[in-house]
Formats: C-alpha cells, sequence, structure tokens
C-alpha cells in the first residue's frame, strides 16, 4: 500500500523511514525536519544563539583549523546531459577559504558541463552569477539567520534524539519562560505601584 511523506508528500514506495510515533517517511532527512518541526519550541532562543556563537568562533568542520568565522554558505552549481539536468544549492558550515576554494571548483564543473542541455543553457550563467556573489558577500558581524537556523535544527535534532536531554531541554525552557514571565509581571506591578503614588500626591 503506497503511502505519502508527511513532510514533503512524495509517495512512499516502500517502507519508507520509521521513526517513534509510526509515522513513515520518504528519507532520513525528511524524517529529521519532522521531528525537528515537532520538537522545535523546546530549545530557547539565548541557547540557540549561544551555540551559534560557539561554533562561528570554533575550527572549520572542512579544514579543521581557526581559519575565521564559521558561517552557513552556499554554492550552485548545475551539470547538463541532453534531455537531463542536475542542480543543488550546497548549503554547508565553513570558513572563509574552504567556502571559496568549493565555489572555484562548482563553478569550474558549472562552465564545463553546464551548458549540455536545455535547461542547462538557462541555468549555467544564472548559477556562475551567484556564486560570483557568494564570492563577494562579506561575513556578517553576528551570526547570520542561515547559521541560527542550522545550530537550532541541529539541537533540536541532538535533543529529540537523546530523551534524557530532550526533558531536560523542556524544563529549562520552561524554567526560563517561567521566570520571565514572572518579571514582566513584577515590572507591570512595580509600575502599577508607581502611579498609584503620583495620584495619590
Amino acid at each position: 500500500m503506497l503511502h505519502q511523506c508527511p513532510e514533503c508528500g512524495a509517495l512512499i514506495l516502500g517502507g519508507g523511514v520509521k521513526v517513534d510515533g509510526g509515522k513513515a517517511y520518504c528519507r532520513r532527512s525528511c524524517a529529521d525536519r519532522g521531528i525537528v518541526r515537532k520538537c522545535a519550541h523546546v530549545i530557547p532562543p539565548d541557547a540557540v544563539r549561544d551555540e551559534a556563537l560557539r561554533v562561528r568562533a570554533g575550527a572549520c568542520p572542512n579544514c579543521k583549523k581557526p581559519s575565521g568565522p564559521v558561517e552557513s554558505r552556499m554554492v550552485y552549481w548545475v551539470v547538463g546531459l541532453i534531455n537531463v539536468t542536475w542542480w543543488h544549492d550546497e548549503s554547508f558550515l565553513s570558513c572563509r577559504p574552504c567556502h571559496r576554494r568549493r565555489l572555484v571548483s562548482r563553478s569550474i564543473r558549472t562552465f564545463l558541463f553546464g551548458w549540455w542541455s536545455v535547461r542547462g543553457i538557462f541555468m549555467t550563467p544564472v548559477r556562475l552569477v551567484r556564486n560570483v556573489l557568494a564570492w563577494r558577500r562579506p561575513d556578517p558581524d553576528a551570526p547570520s539567520d542561515a547559521l541560527l537556523g542550522r545550530v537550532h535544527f541541529d539541537l533540536v535534532l541532538r535533543l529529540a534524539k537523546s530523551p534524557a536531554a530532550a526533558t531536560a531541554a523542556a524544563t529549562a525552557a520552561a524554567t526560563a519562560a517561567a521566570t520571565a514571565a514572572a518579571t514582566a509581571a513584577g515590572t507591570a506591578n512595580e509600575g502599577a505601584r508607581s502611579r498609584e503614588l503620583v495620584a495619590s500626591k
């Protein structure tokens, strides 16, 4: 019996990838996205930002060297073969030198092999221009939204696969939310008292 992937909508021909709760996904990446979607609220924003700062200041995952800020980077390529065209928007964490090396290699691949299909004729110049823009784009002063999103995804996925850690994170998040609510209520009460004192005078 055919099933539909709850994440991307593709038909699952075989058993698919099953996770806790009985849901079946077409592939592991869809299963991971489904897990993250269900548990995304567990991680407080401050924890995501702290982890993003740690990743940004750490060693590059590719060259293993502290070669500057680690960021979420993009590289674009296309390969055409008559009626078939392959293309991909690569997203990965790296320092700037590693990013530029990959930009060069993917741009060479695109320039040499991207033109050999009807769709590739139109996609090749677009991909090359996007790589040039990515080369020239400066690093942001703070963690980018793309880096924050990737770190959030990894944290939630890591916690979801470790029930004890997920429970601890949920408790911490609830405590932080309760503290913030209590602080806001205290501030509101102080403001009300101040207004009463001013009115009584």
